[in-house]
């Protein structure tokens, strides 16, 4: 049962990291083939085997070049992501060489006496 619940985890964080469009297209997707599976088949019987396996083939290919495409769209995300960090990490020493102010992550403001200059929830309960 441990086991289970270790694969059961490793299942969801891997559903986590696809997006959202596209797990849903291939749920759609994956919902009308199994739907409609015995009609797949009874044509698949009908139009022959050489057919069926080129049929096949185009599927795979298909299947790869969404692979791909998705892969190479999560790759692109993450150097987008890495290059916005980057410039505001840079936006942020460069604020703290010319005016002396440090800006952390969550927006607050400190100048260099050690100071809150700027944050919208101390501003507002300053004001109350």
């Amino acid at each position: 049962m441990k086991r289970f619940g270790h694969s059961f985890r490793f299942l969801f964080s891997i559903i986590q990291q696809v997006p959202i469009l596209a797990g849903l297209f291939i749920l759609g997707i994956s919902s009308v083939v199994l739907f409609k599976f015995d009609v797949i088949l009874r044509v698949l019987g009908h139009i022959g085997e050489k057919t069926a396996f080129y049929l096949f083939i185009l599927l795979c290919v298909m299947v790869a070049g969404i692979l791909i495409f998705l892969l190479l769209w999560l790759f692109w995300q993450f150097k987008l992501h890495k290059y916005q960090i980057q410039r505001q990490w840079e936006y942020k020493q460069k604020v703290i060489e010319t005016s002396g102010l440090i800006i952390l992550d969550n927006n607050v403001v400190f100048n260099q006496d050690g100071k809150i200059i700027s944050h919208d929830g101390i501003i507002e309960q300053i004001e109350n």
